[in-house]
């Protein structure tokens, strides 16, 4: 078989064609075949359709239709229609439960038996003049001159074309020339669901559509979705999920049914009336066009990355192809079937697949979706997103825009959460520092007892000493020095930036005045290495140990300096075409502090030379990471961080974006850039178009990445680090730093 052929599994055919010549010839009667039926036959051209099913059959399918269909569509008739939804929950693996409404306009889902929706659309078809057949099984589809000769298995005539479209769903083979493993990144989903009729509709099921993210399903979930008088319940995956976790969807669609402490509650009591099962291709073949054909709907890979629903893109693709098709039998143009396959492929690429690869790392992870779901219970923009993905006729670019900042609150919030565990000690002994009733000692407290300080390094410090067996209290005793130490470094650090903002509340310098925030820090500077003092009497640790604490401490704050002193001059020299050199002045100010932190506690540990060096490799990686991270806020918002926004641009503040975006944008952007960087009043509109600069670029993704590539790093020395809670515990902040990384 070569690449123009086109094999299908059936059972019988249909008598001998008895008029074997038409204009079009579509293979396929689900709703892409049915709908670019219609409109070829309303357009005045000979039709048939050839199904290789029953044209009733049921298709292993939610039955959801989208309310962007309805809104092109228009509703199906009210036979067809089995029941109107107006709300989605969403279950993360843990239970937590998110509710939002996705109706739109007066609008609202409703859900079909594909059986009856199908054999509407076939009956709109037919009454335009289109012929359907059954049971007839396409085996060979070869071009033959000026026509496209069509086989059917069992017959001895053949049909001829001037025009054949594949819409024959998952399984349909390429016509276009170009192998199945030309698909992009092929991996399509497998599904498993049954129909349930229950003693009565459950209240809590009415009106919902509901998807479910399992553990057993790592790249998948499960739904329920209401009918009139059954509930579809199903499960679906990724294939290499499945087979390479030897998962049984069956089996897990069973046990989803009877013991999901949710859902088993609401299906209690069902009888099991339908089985079905399918593939879902979610990526576009790298051809949708071919010799006097073209390929839609399932076979074109349309279906949705996120939830796997394909009957509105299956329409759609239908009626932007239709316009090209009617034009290439009038002209005979082969060239005009390639621009409908390109304008296919670019509706689908703009409005969502570029932006569902990114949105399913969110919703296909667990430990992204967890933290999404809990937060979204309360939170309006992460509500809006979900409607854009499931109903809306907005570009999921939106839901993605929306959802990456909230990657970046989730990884603040994250930090903050995970810190929680030693936050109560530690802040009750902080206190204590700076305790006489001082101008001063008022000042250094309005920053260092902040409540909203995340207390992240404290938090690392105190980890590592717990991963290397130390004592907990000789752990907050030094964090407390170095958080002290880090504190003095953002005071002066604001004062640089001239930053209006730190933890939420006026910088000290903008409050009290540059002289005395200097004084500030450097009283913190002093009190810093009093307490190193302090500490050596008051522990039993070895005078070696407090040596080495010393040099820790110097050397991190020398490197600071270093690279703050880097910092400005990349600023003021405008040096923005070396990323080397950003890297080399973030490990200075940032993976310097963190490496040093967790350095500290494993010296308070007394673990081995060895074991320190590594430790504070770690640390280096992840603070690379989290400035990255960090300068991502300057563009995507600093609430959640509590930071000023837009202030690395003002300050002309060399970062990974704004380095890759000065290489590849096109030259009168990069020239604006360079303008506009540096200047203290960017305002809103030249905000967003720096971001909208940025975007087209895909600045925000070389950021990503290379973020990602620091953290992975950092985890891989994890790993070889001793096996005890604490290690899991560092793995679980690497994993919250990596949440808006994975969306490259």
């Amino acid at each position: 078989m070569d690449g123009e052929d086109m094999i299908f599994e059936s059972e019988g055919a249909s008598p001998a064609v008895s008029n074997p010549r038409q204009d079009v010839v579509v293979i396929g009667a689900g709703p892409a075949g049915s709908e670019i039926a219609y409109r070829m036959a309303e357009a005045g051209f000979s039709v048939i359709v050839v199904e290789k099913d029953r044209l009733d059959r049921e298709k292993p399918c939610g039955g959801g239709l989208q309310i962007q269909e309805i809104t092109e569509f228009g509703l199906p008739p009210a036979s067809v229609i089995e029941r109107e939804i107006h709300n989605v929950r969403l279950i993360s693996p843990e239970n937590e439960v998110m509710e939002t409404s996705i109706s739109d306009a007066g609008l609202s889902t409703v859900s079909v038996r594909r059986s009856n929706y199908d054999q509407h659309l076939q009956e709109r078809a037919r009454k335009a003049g289109a012929v359907f057949r059954a049971n007839t099984q396409v085996s060979h589809v070869r071009p033959s001159g000026e026509t496209i000769s069509v086989s059917i298995r069992g017959e001895v005539n053949q049909l001829t074309a001037r025009l054949v479209i594949n819409a024959g769903g998952a399984t349909a083979m390429d016509l276009t020339g170009e192998q199945e493993t030309g698909r992009d990144e092929h991996n399509p989903a497998v599904t498993r669901h049954y129909w349930l009729k229950l003693p009565s509709m459950p209240e809590s099921l009415a009106d919902f559509i509901e998807y479910y993210y399992l553990k057993e399903l790592p790249e998948g979930y499960g739904w329920i979705f209401p009918h009139r008088d059954i509930v579809s319940v199903g499960v679906g995956g990724t294939v290499t999920s499945v087979k390479d976790g030897g998962i049984s969807l069956t089996k897990v669609l069973e046990n989803f049914i009877t013991n999901h402490p949710i859902a088993a509650e609401k299906l209690k009591g069902h009888t099991v009336v339908h089985k079905a099962g399918g593939v879902i291709p979610m990526n576009m073949p790298v051809k949708l066009h071919g010799k006097s054909t073209m390929v839609l709907g399932d076979a074109a890979g349309l279906a949705s990355m996120i939830h796997g629903g394909g009957i509105y893109h299956a329409r759609k693709s239908a009626l932007i192809a239709s316009e090209y098709c009617i034009r290439f039998l009038q002209t005979g143009d082969q060239g005009v079937l390639q621009q409908g396959g390109e304008a296919i492929r670019t509706y689908f690429d703009t409005t969502e697949k570029r932006w569902d690869k990114k949105l399913q790392r969110i919703f296909w992870n667990h430990k992204i979706i967890e933290p999404m779901i809990s937060k979204g219970q309360a939170d309006g923009d992460i509500q809006d997103a979900i409607r854009i993905i499931l109903d809306s006729g907005r570009s999921h670019k939106s839901a993605y825009d929306l959802l990456e900042k909230k990657m970046i609150e989730l990884t603040y919030s994250g930090l903050a959460e995970k810190a929680e565990s030693h936050k109560g000690i530690f802040d009750a002994n902080i206190k204590k520092v700076f305790d006489e009733d001082l101008a001063l000692h008022k000042y250094a407290n309005e920053i260092l007892l902040s409540s909203t300080a995340k207390r992240v390094r404290a938090h690392l410090g105190m980890l590592s000493t717990d991963l290397f067996g130390g004592d907990p209290s000789d752990a907050a005793n030094f964090s407390i020095i170095y958080e002290i130490l880090h504190t003095a470094s953002l005071i002066h650090d604001d004062i640089m930036d001239n930053s209006t903002t730190r933890r939420g509340k006026p910088t000290l310098h903008t409050k009290y005045g540059i002289p005395n925030a200097i004084i500030v820090g450097d009283l913190m500077l002093s009190k810093g290495y009093s307490l190193v003092a302090e500490f050596s009497r008051n522990t039993s640790i070895s005078k070696t140990q407090i040596l080495d604490l010393l040099d820790i401490i110097g050397r991190s704050g020398e490197k600071c300096c270093l690279g703050q002193s880097l910092d400005i001059g990349m600023a003021s020299d405008r040096h923005y075409d070396n990323i080397d050199k950003y890297i080399e002045m973030i490990s200075l100010k940032t993976g310097a502090l963190i490496g040093a932190s967790i350095q500290g506690g494993a010296v308070v540990a007394n673990a081995s030379p060895e074991e320190v060096d590594l430790i504070g490799e770690f640390g280096m990686n992840l603070g690379i990471g989290f400035q990255i991270i960090d300068d991502a806020l300057d563009l995507l918002g600093g609430k959640k961080a509590n930071k000023s926004v837009m202030n690395d641009i003002q300050e002309g503040k060399a970062t990974p974006m704004l380095i890759w975006a000065l290489k590849t944008a096109d030259a009168e952007e990069a020239t604006w850039l360079r303008e506009i960087v540096g200047n203290a009043s960017v305002n809103p509109e030249q905000a967003a178009r720096i971001i909208e600069i940025y975007g087209k670029c895909g600045a925000l993704e070389y950021a990503q990445q290379l973020g990602h590539t620091y953290i992975e790093r950092a985890k891989t020395i994890m790993e070889q680090m001793p096996d005890v809670p604490a290690r899991g515990q560092f793995m679980e902040i690497v994993e919250i730093l990596d949440f808006w990384c994975m969306l490259a």
